[in-house]
Protein backbone atom coordinates (compact mmCIF):
# COMPACT_ATOMS: atom_id res chain seq x y z
CA UNK A 1 0.00 0.00 0.00
CA UNK A 2 1.42 3.36 -1.09
CA UNK A 3 1.55 6.26 1.48
CA UNK A 4 1.98 10.21 1.49
CA UNK A 5 3.06 12.64 3.75
CA UNK A 6 0.69 15.48 4.56
CA UNK A 7 1.63 18.44 7.26
CA UNK A 8 -1.14 19.77 9.60
CA UNK A 9 -3.00 22.72 8.71
CA UNK A 10 -3.00 23.81 12.68
CA UNK A 11 0.31 22.29 14.63
CA UNK A 12 2.26 21.78 11.43
CA UNK A 13 3.11 18.25 12.14
CA UNK A 14 4.03 15.81 9.43
CA UNK A 15 2.70 12.10 9.27
CA UNK A 16 2.63 9.41 6.79
CA UNK A 17 -1.23 8.55 5.59
CA UNK A 18 -2.42 5.84 3.64
CA UNK A 19 -3.28 7.46 -0.15
CA UNK A 20 -6.78 6.29 -0.25
CA UNK A 21 -7.57 8.42 2.99
CA UNK A 22 -9.65 11.57 2.55
CA UNK A 23 -9.61 12.99 5.64
CA UNK A 24 -7.06 12.35 8.31
CA UNK A 25 -6.44 13.02 12.56
CA UNK A 26 -3.43 14.85 13.49
CA UNK A 27 -1.43 12.62 15.50
CA UNK A 28 -0.18 15.42 17.85
CA UNK A 29 -2.92 17.88 17.93
CA UNK A 30 -6.24 16.19 17.46
CA UNK A 31 -7.31 18.29 14.73
CA UNK A 32 -9.02 16.77 11.88
CA UNK A 33 -8.37 18.29 8.26
CA UNK A 34 -9.09 16.67 4.47
CA UNK A 35 -6.04 15.24 3.26
CA UNK A 36 -6.77 17.25 0.04
CA UNK A 37 -6.72 20.42 1.36
CA UNK A 38 -3.46 19.73 3.85
CA UNK A 39 -0.33 20.98 2.32
CA UNK A 40 1.61 17.91 1.25
CA UNK A 41 5.40 17.16 2.29
CA UNK A 42 7.66 15.89 -0.99
CA UNK A 43 9.89 13.80 0.18
CA UNK A 44 13.57 15.14 0.05
CA UNK A 45 15.05 13.69 -3.44
CA UNK A 46 18.71 11.88 -2.21
CA UNK A 47 21.30 12.19 -5.41
CA UNK A 48 23.26 9.09 -5.14
CA UNK A 49 26.72 8.68 -4.16
CA UNK A 50 29.65 9.00 -6.46
CA UNK A 51 31.68 5.45 -5.73
CA UNK A 52 35.18 6.46 -4.50
CA UNK A 53 37.52 5.78 -6.91
CA UNK A 54 39.78 2.85 -5.64
CA UNK A 55 43.24 5.00 -5.54
CA UNK A 56 45.04 1.34 -4.40
CA UNK A 57 43.86 -0.35 -7.43
CA UNK A 58 44.41 2.22 -9.61
CA UNK A 59 48.21 2.87 -8.03
CA UNK A 60 48.44 -0.72 -8.20
CA UNK A 61 47.28 -0.91 -11.78
CA UNK A 62 49.09 1.88 -12.67
CA UNK A 63 52.46 0.16 -11.54
CA UNK A 64 51.51 -3.30 -12.98
CA UNK A 65 51.85 -1.50 -16.64
CA UNK A 66 55.62 -1.00 -16.24
CA UNK A 67 56.22 -4.54 -14.69
CA UNK A 68 54.09 -6.53 -17.47
CA UNK A 69 55.97 -4.78 -20.17
CA UNK A 70 59.12 -5.76 -18.32
CA UNK A 71 58.43 -9.24 -18.18
CA UNK A 72 57.36 -9.14 -22.06
CA UNK A 73 60.02 -7.49 -23.11
CA UNK A 74 62.55 -10.18 -21.44
CA UNK A 75 60.37 -13.54 -23.13
CA UNK A 76 60.80 -12.07 -26.00
CA UNK A 77 64.32 -11.04 -25.86
CA UNK A 78 65.10 -14.75 -24.64
CA UNK A 79 62.83 -15.92 -27.67
CA UNK A 80 65.61 -14.10 -30.14
CA UNK A 81 68.32 -15.67 -28.36
CA UNK A 82 66.92 -19.63 -28.55
CA UNK A 83 66.23 -18.76 -32.32
CA UNK A 84 69.45 -17.25 -33.16
CA UNK A 85 70.61 -20.51 -30.95
CA UNK A 86 68.88 -22.70 -33.30
CA UNK A 87 70.12 -21.30 -36.31
CA UNK A 88 73.66 -21.36 -35.27
CA UNK A 89 73.59 -24.85 -34.09
CA UNK A 90 71.84 -25.78 -37.69
CA UNK A 91 74.44 -23.99 -39.48
CA UNK A 92 77.39 -25.95 -37.57
CA UNK A 93 75.91 -29.20 -38.29
CA UNK A 94 75.56 -28.14 -41.89
CA UNK A 95 78.77 -27.58 -42.22
CA UNK A 96 79.93 -30.26 -39.83
CA UNK A 97 77.95 -32.80 -42.27
CA UNK A 98 79.39 -31.74 -45.68
CA UNK A 99 81.23 -34.50 -46.95
CA UNK A 100 85.07 -34.87 -46.66
CA UNK A 101 87.60 -33.51 -49.13
CA UNK A 102 89.39 -35.81 -51.59
CA UNK A 103 92.73 -35.31 -48.98
CA UNK A 104 90.44 -35.97 -46.30
CA UNK A 105 89.41 -39.62 -47.76
CA UNK A 106 92.98 -40.05 -48.83
CA UNK A 107 94.24 -39.50 -44.84
CA UNK A 108 91.20 -41.69 -43.39
CA UNK A 109 92.24 -44.46 -46.18
CA UNK A 110 94.28 -47.16 -44.70
CA UNK A 111 97.52 -47.61 -46.07
CA UNK A 112 98.75 -51.21 -47.34
CA UNK A 113 101.47 -51.23 -44.81
CA UNK A 114 99.06 -51.06 -42.24
CA UNK A 115 97.13 -53.89 -43.33
CA UNK A 116 98.54 -57.80 -42.08
CA UNK A 117 99.75 -60.03 -44.03
CA UNK A 118 97.60 -63.29 -43.90
CA UNK A 119 98.71 -66.71 -45.25
CA UNK A 120 96.61 -68.38 -47.52
CA UNK A 121 96.59 -72.21 -48.23
CA UNK A 122 95.81 -73.66 -51.79
CA UNK A 123 93.12 -75.51 -52.05
CA UNK A 124 94.86 -78.86 -51.96
CA UNK A 125 96.54 -77.26 -48.57
CA UNK A 126 93.05 -76.56 -46.97
CA UNK A 127 91.94 -80.22 -47.91
CA UNK A 128 93.96 -81.80 -46.32
CA UNK A 129 93.09 -80.08 -43.12
CA UNK A 130 91.97 -82.47 -40.36
CA UNK A 131 88.37 -81.18 -39.68
CA UNK A 132 86.71 -81.57 -35.94
CA UNK A 133 83.52 -83.51 -36.39
CA UNK A 134 81.39 -80.21 -35.25
CA UNK A 135 79.21 -78.49 -37.65
CA UNK A 136 81.13 -75.47 -39.21
CA UNK A 137 78.44 -73.08 -37.71
CA UNK A 138 79.45 -74.55 -34.60
CA UNK A 139 83.18 -74.50 -35.13
CA UNK A 140 83.35 -70.87 -36.37
CA UNK A 141 81.82 -69.59 -32.95
CA UNK A 142 84.07 -71.85 -31.13
CA UNK A 143 86.96 -70.42 -32.66
CA UNK A 144 85.76 -66.73 -31.73
CA UNK A 145 85.81 -67.82 -27.99
CA UNK A 146 89.16 -68.79 -28.41
CA UNK A 147 90.52 -66.18 -30.13
CA UNK A 148 88.81 -63.85 -27.16
CA UNK A 149 90.61 -66.06 -24.99
CA UNK A 150 94.00 -65.75 -26.56
CA UNK A 151 94.04 -62.18 -26.92
CA UNK A 152 93.68 -61.29 -22.94
CA UNK A 153 96.14 -64.57 -21.85
CA UNK A 154 98.54 -65.79 -24.45
CA UNK A 155 98.79 -62.80 -26.94
CA UNK A 156 98.62 -59.86 -24.07
CA UNK A 157 102.05 -57.78 -24.15
CA UNK A 158 103.72 -58.02 -21.19
CA UNK A 159 105.96 -54.88 -19.88
CA UNK A 160 108.47 -57.03 -18.10
CA UNK A 161 111.56 -57.41 -20.42
CA UNK A 162 112.90 -60.92 -21.72
CA UNK A 163 115.51 -62.53 -19.40
CA UNK A 164 113.40 -61.37 -15.80
CA UNK A 165 112.96 -63.73 -13.61
CA UNK A 166 109.21 -62.85 -13.05
CA UNK A 167 108.73 -62.82 -16.77
CA UNK A 168 108.41 -66.36 -16.86
CA UNK A 169 106.27 -66.95 -14.31
CA UNK A 170 103.92 -64.23 -15.73
CA UNK A 171 104.18 -66.72 -19.17
CA UNK A 172 103.55 -69.64 -17.48
CA UNK A 173 100.33 -68.16 -15.71
CA UNK A 174 99.18 -66.68 -18.52
CA UNK A 175 99.24 -70.04 -20.45
CA UNK A 176 97.57 -71.94 -17.02
CA UNK A 177 94.65 -69.65 -17.72
CA UNK A 178 94.39 -70.12 -21.65
CA UNK A 179 94.11 -73.18 -20.96
CA UNK A 180 91.74 -73.55 -18.25
CA UNK A 181 89.71 -71.41 -20.49
CA UNK A 182 89.88 -73.80 -23.32
CA UNK A 183 88.59 -76.87 -20.89
CA UNK A 184 85.82 -74.48 -19.90
CA UNK A 185 84.58 -73.90 -23.65
CA UNK A 186 84.95 -77.96 -24.33
CA UNK A 187 82.93 -79.06 -21.57
CA UNK A 188 80.35 -76.39 -22.52
CA UNK A 189 80.14 -77.06 -25.96
CA UNK A 190 80.61 -80.72 -25.38
CA UNK A 191 83.53 -81.25 -27.59
CA UNK A 192 87.06 -83.23 -26.52
CA UNK A 193 89.74 -81.26 -26.04
CA UNK A 194 91.35 -82.65 -29.52
CA UNK A 195 88.95 -81.20 -31.35
CA UNK A 196 89.31 -77.74 -29.93
CA UNK A 197 92.63 -78.21 -30.99
CA UNK A 198 91.75 -78.85 -34.46
CA UNK A 199 89.52 -75.97 -34.50
CA UNK A 200 92.01 -73.91 -33.53
CA UNK A 201 94.67 -74.88 -36.44
CA UNK A 202 91.56 -74.41 -39.03
CA UNK A 203 90.31 -71.23 -37.99
CA UNK A 204 93.66 -69.77 -38.28
CA UNK A 205 94.53 -71.44 -41.51
CA UNK A 206 91.31 -70.10 -43.16
CA UNK A 207 91.90 -66.47 -41.17
CA UNK A 208 88.31 -66.90 -40.01
CA UNK A 209 90.05 -63.97 -37.79
CA UNK A 210 92.11 -61.20 -39.97
CA UNK A 211 92.34 -59.11 -37.63
CA UNK A 212 96.36 -58.17 -36.76
CA UNK A 213 97.95 -60.42 -34.21
CA UNK A 214 99.80 -58.51 -31.03
CA UNK A 215 103.49 -58.09 -31.13
CA UNK A 216 103.83 -60.38 -28.12
CA UNK A 217 106.83 -62.52 -27.51
CA UNK A 218 106.82 -65.82 -25.23
CA UNK A 219 110.07 -67.52 -24.35
CA UNK A 220 111.90 -64.78 -26.11
CA UNK A 221 110.72 -65.36 -29.44
CA UNK A 222 107.73 -63.70 -31.56
CA UNK A 223 104.16 -65.20 -31.88
CA UNK A 224 103.33 -64.56 -34.93
CA UNK A 225 105.74 -62.74 -37.71
CA UNK A 226 105.93 -58.95 -37.77
CA UNK A 227 104.27 -59.21 -41.09
CA UNK A 228 101.09 -60.74 -39.65
CA UNK A 229 101.26 -58.14 -36.33
CA UNK A 230 100.70 -55.05 -39.19
CA UNK A 231 97.92 -52.53 -37.79
CA UNK A 232 97.82 -54.00 -34.83
CA UNK A 233 96.40 -51.74 -31.98
CA UNK A 234 97.06 -52.32 -28.91
CA UNK A 235 97.61 -50.08 -26.11
CA UNK A 236 100.29 -51.78 -24.43
CA UNK A 237 103.99 -51.23 -25.51
CA UNK A 238 105.29 -54.42 -24.21
CA UNK A 239 105.76 -57.79 -26.08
Amino acid sequence: MSHRSVRCPQCKTTANVPASVVTARCPSCSHVFSVDSAQVVEAPQTTPAKPKKNKSSSASGDLNVPLLAGVLGGVLMFAMVGVLAVMLTSDSESSGSSPPSDSQASDAAPSESDQPVLVVLSEAELAALPIANVPESKRRLIYDQIRASARTTLEAPLLVPDGNPLRASLEKNQQAIHDNSMRQLAALHDVPLNDMALITAEGDAKNWDPSPRSHARRNGERLYPEERSRGWKGKSKGN
